[in-house]
């Protein structure tokens, strides 16, 4: 399997596409949600995320040193469409109740 090296890179780049396009679409978002506190809501977006990305490394060096990198990526393949999807859906919903 280590011959088939392409792979992890066309995987990188995807992983890399749909997260920037996620949060492309989220940083949009809370620019619009409070226009006369757009300064607010930026930086408590900024701040949200990059809690989170680090106590998501947090937890997952914890999976990693109790059960392995596999399962660090299983739950992150399986989560992050349904978060994708979700942020659709409700995006969706914001559009249908406002027009």
């Amino acid at each position: 399997m280590t011959d088939q090296w392409y792979w992890a890179i066309l995987a990188s780049m995807g992983c890399g596409l749909g997260y920037y396009l996620m949060h492309a679409v989220l940083q949009t978002n809370a620019t619009q949600m409070a226009p006369s506190v757009r300064g607010t809501a930026v930086s408590l977006f900024a701040c949200f995320l990059f809690t989170g990305q680090a106590l998501g490394v947090a937890a997952g060096a914890l999976i990693v040193d109790g059960l392995g990198i596999e399962w660090v990526l299983v739950f992150a393949a399986m989560t992050l469409p349904v978060l994708g999807l979700g942020f659709g859906a409700s995006l969706k919903r914001k559009k249908r109740l406002a027009g």
